[in-house]
């Protein structure tokens, strides 16, 4: 009695059990994957896909139906993305129980649909293990766009399955950087390959391409140099990469011999497609960005006038350079002919493309900062006077230049022997001014 109680539970324990699990088993497999291999009738099946690409060979749909109890009508129907049936394939499933097939009540089996190929499509079924069917599709049964294509399942004229997936070229994104890791922001890049063959002007640092599945060269140019070149394989999915380029930025300071910075000094670039200039900040730093790896020629100006040539080999990320110039500190300071400095003196040097003015201090000394050395005009001026001379630059030492300058009157600057003729005509003015008085008193008496 004790054992009957034992079974009777276990065995409507194991029942419910199997009732469970084979509700749980999901009655129609789909999947849309590039690859099933089949073994001694075993289905080996590729990873499942959602995305696949023009130029890829084709797309595998694995079905699998589990627990067929009674014969079924099977279609299968293939929709392009403007809703148009491509295929509509029809079995007709005979019962397991009209076969006496006990075991494996399943079909499990595969179509293959061509993607932009002329070769025809193809379908494999294993129908209860023990028969097969297998044939080629109808020719117009191809993927022939890009879009979302819909593949659905019907048993008996009920759908049980629907798919989405997309055909489309595989996307490319390539953030073209400088050696730094910086956005380049205008470039040129070049792609080649079996499918795709094209320059492309780049804006921003990001290059978008739409490509089939294939090898292919990228070259990326900055200022007509390459500057960045590798092979890249497309396969079946969207890559993004970095292309590193050698490209970087070229920072100068300009200092004068004494190793102070040199502001608004004009540094040429020469050696790209074409001619670049920026001026030196009060710092003396001036900075030329993205350029390719290359020898450049780099000249400064002041004023005009050429204080330095330079070739630089820009070859890595770290471009810093230092530069000095050939510029000197002048001074000129004037006297009269007593030796006393004279205040409020007017000096200029004149360069080829400015004139640069100074008043003489209290010491009789106008000074100039890093002017370009070398031979140039020198005006001085004072007062009535004007003097023009030539004069060296490139000592340090403060220039004396004595200047006619003996006396002043009435703002005017005189010489010593102006002065002396002045003197002499005022001396001579009053003694005929005394000798004509005493002559009128004679007269008068």
């Amino acid at each position: 009695m004790s054992y009957r109680k034992m079974v009777i539970p276990l065995i409507l324990v194991l029942l419910i059990l199997y009732t469970v699990n084979v509700q749980c088993q999901e009655d129609t497999i789909l999947v849309v994957t590039d690859e099933v291999v089949v073994t001694d009738g075993s289905f080996k099946v590729g990873s499942p896909r959602e995305v696949f690409s023009i130029g890829e060979d084709g797309v595998y749909f694995y079905i699998e139906l589990k627990n067929i109890e009674k014969a079924l009508l099977l279609n299968i129907k293939i929709l392009n993305p403007i809703g148009e049936k491509v295929l509509d394939y029809e079995m007709n499933i005979s019962s397991p129980r009209e076969k006496g097939i006990l075991r494996y009540p399943w079909v499990r089996g595969y179509l293959y649909i061509p993607i932009m190929s002329k070769e025809r499509g193809f379908a494999f079924f294993r129908i209860y293990y023990y028969e097969k069917i297998s044939g080629e599709l109808p020719e117009d049964a191809r993927i022939d766009m890009d879009g979302e294509w819909n593949f659905q399942i019907y048993q008996n004229g009920k759908l049980v399955k629907s798919l989405s997936f997309i055909i489309r070229l595989l996307r490319l994104k390539v953030y073209i950087l400088s050696s730094n890791g910086a956005i380049i922001d205008e470039a040129k890049a070049r792609i080649m390959g079996d499918h795709e063959t094209s320059i492309i002007d780049v804006s921003g640092g990001i290059l978008e391409l739409n490509l089939r599945p294939g090898s292919y060269l990228l070259e990326v140019y900055k200022s007509n140099f390459i500057v960045y070149k590798s092979i890249i394989n497309m396969t079946r999915e969207d890559m993004e990469i970095q292309a590193v380029c050698n490209v970087t930025d070229l920072t100068i300071r300009v200092l004068d011999g004494k190793g102070v910075p040199l502001e608004k000094a004009n540094v040429i670039l020469e050696g790209l497609d074409s001619i670049q200039e920026a001026l030196t900040n009060e710092s003396g730093y001036v900075v030329f960005k993205q350029l390719p790896f290359h020898k450049y020629r780099i000249s400064i100006a002041k004023y005009g006038v050429n204080i330095g040539e330079y070739e630089l080999l820009v070859n890595n990320p770290i471009a810093v350079y230092d530069l000095t110039a050939n510029v000197t500190d002048f001074c000129v300071k004037i006297i009269g002919e007593h030796g006393k400095p004279l205040v409020g003196g007017k000096i200029t040097l004149v360069f080829p493309e400015v004139m640069l003015t100074a008043l003489t201090n209290e010491n009789g000394k106008a000074e100039f900062e890093q002017v370009p050395s070398g031979n140039w005009d020198l005006i001085i001026e004072y007062k009535n006077l004007q003097e023009k001379d030539k004069v060296f630059l490139g000592e340090r030492e403060c220039a004396e230049v004595r200047l006619p300058v003996f006396s002043e009157f009435f703002g005017i600057s005189l010489s010593k022997e102006m002065t002396l003729t002045i003197i002499f005509g005022l001396v001579t003015i009053v003694i005929l001014a005394i000798a004509a008085a005493v002559l009128r008193g004679r007269i008068k008496e």
